[in-house]
């Protein structure tokens, strides 16, 4: 099934950026923070009836990890103008929008500039919640995906200043580097929220940013 599925995908893919051109850009993104209530929020959004939900995925993270991808392949994840234009029609002319969630952008320090440059304009959706509360969940999260191998919180903790020693700086410095340590196990890192948003609106204007405390 999952075979399946990923043939399904790249077939998707494949046809997503061959009509490229022809689809819409989101007007706004969730773009953290990560075990925030994103996956909820981006729920309820969907079911809005002037409102496409990205192609295939939630999170498309291509300002963060998949940006040497190129516009093509970022605008093959959404709908098709043709598709817009039908709804909005239904609905008697509302603009219909689109949109994508990927926590990691509120983060990663190169996202934010480039979401400035390649949508102006966009509005950007941030949540926030008790720091604590986040880390313990990101935690239980990356260990459910495997993707953490320390079970213990408070030992994870410990390892967190060594683990990002020098991630940033690098991923900053080079545009084509990735973290795995700087996406996943950055657990108190990713509460700092106050240092994310101010990264975020020295790029994009602080009218076009809305914080929710979820």
């Amino acid at each position: 099934m999952n075979a399946l599925k990923r043939v399904v995908h790249a077939g998707s893919r494949s046809y997503g950026r061959l009509t490229a051109p022809a689809r819409i850009l989101p007007s706004f993104l969730i773009c953290g923070g990560q075990r925030c209530g994103t996956t909820s929020l981006y729920r309820a959004l969907a079911q809005h009836p002037a409102v496409l939900k990205a192609v295939l995925h939630k999170g498309v993270h291509y300002f963060d990890v998949s940006y040497g991808r190129g516009p093509r392949w970022y605008r093959a994840h959404f709908p098709l103008r043709a598709t817009a234009d039908r709804v909005s029609r239904r609905l008697g002319g509302v603009p219909v929008q689109t949109f994508e969630s990927s926590p990691y952008y509120m983060y990663h320090p190169l996202a934010a500039a480039r979401i400035a440059a390649d949508l102006p304009g966009v509005r950007l959706l941030v949540l926030v919640r008790d720091p604590v509360e986040r880390a313990y969940s990101h935690h239980a999260h990356e260990v459910a995906r495997g993707f953490e191998t320390e079970t213990d919180f408070a030992r994870a903790l410990a390892r967190e200043p060594t683990r990002l020693l020098g991630e940033t700086e690098r991923l900053a410095a080079d545009p084509t580097a990735y973290s795995f340590a700087h996406q996943h196990h950055a657990y108190r890192a990713r509460g700092e929220y106050i240092r994310y948003l101010h990264r975020l609106s020295a790029a994009v204007d602080r009218s076009r940013i809305h914080v929710v405390d979820s």
